[in-house]
């Protein structure tokens, strides 16, 4: 993953690392096994069960798809973001409940939506410093907050809620072993990924597609490049 080159059309690979793609599954959804695989790998720190809440705050890909994951989970993921296109598009993925923490009270919202229970496991995509302190207010005494957001400099964590409430506190980048299992739940359409993938263009169109990107990043969730 360190390593220049994947974006080509041929490059050498040690075959035992290598997964098949299911038979049927297009190249399109099956490019988006990557990012899946970062989602997943957080639901598996975060030890997350069916029937357990899970706020997502970061309605990004990597925040929605750990939404997704947890719906196929048999999870209840409530997704916190400031831009309301973004709930808007994780509604139609199946979320119940979104929350926009510019005009409405974040923790008092999980309260509600989980009867005063909190939520049993938090995860920060976002790298927002807000969001990072928000998440040790929202998780459940003895839950679990896992973090794959990087955020743009040093935070400060509230060790003493951290102590108090007794929590799980994760770090949670890679993916390994997490491809089998996120091809499975492409292929099986238990995760639609297609429903985030903002476009498709050849090869050639890669470069201004990327300039794209990171002058309008707000316009893209995920771009797959096919040769």
């Amino acid at each position: 993953m360190h390593i220049d080159g994947g974006m080509s059309e041929y490059f050498t690979h040690y075959t035992d690392m290598l997964v098949k793609i299911p038979d049927g599954l297009d190249w399109e959804r099956a490019a988006m096994a990557e990012p899946l695989t970062i989602a997943l790998h957080a639901i598996h720190r975060l030890n997350l069960k069916a029937g357990e809440h899970i706020v997502v705050f970061g309605a990004g890909t990597i925040g929605l798809l750990v939404a997704m994951a947890s719906l196929a989970y048999g999870a209840e993921p409530i997704v916190v973001d400031i831009v309301d296109e973004r709930l808007e598009l994780a509604k139609t993925l199946g979320v119940k409940y979104t929350i926009n923490p510019k005009r409405d009270d974040t923790e008092k919202m999980v309260a509600e939506f989980t009867n005063d229970a909190y939520a049993e496991c938090v995860c920060e995509a976002s790298g927002a410093g807000p969001s990072i302190r928000a998440s040790f207010d929202v998780v459940c005494h003895a839950g679990r907050v896992a973090f794959t957001g990087y955020p743009k400099s040093e935070t400060t964590l509230p060790t003493d809620v951290i102590t108090k409430k007794e929590l799980d506190v994760l770090g949670t980048r890679n993916s390994r072993g997490d491809f089998p299992e996120a091809l499975e739940l492409i292929a099986s359409g238990r995760v639609d990924v297609a429903k985030i993938i903002t476009k498709v263009v050849p090869v050639d169109e890669a470069p201004e597609t990327l300039r794209d990107i990171e002058k309008n990043p707000g316009n893209y969730l995920k771009v797959v490049v096919k040769f």
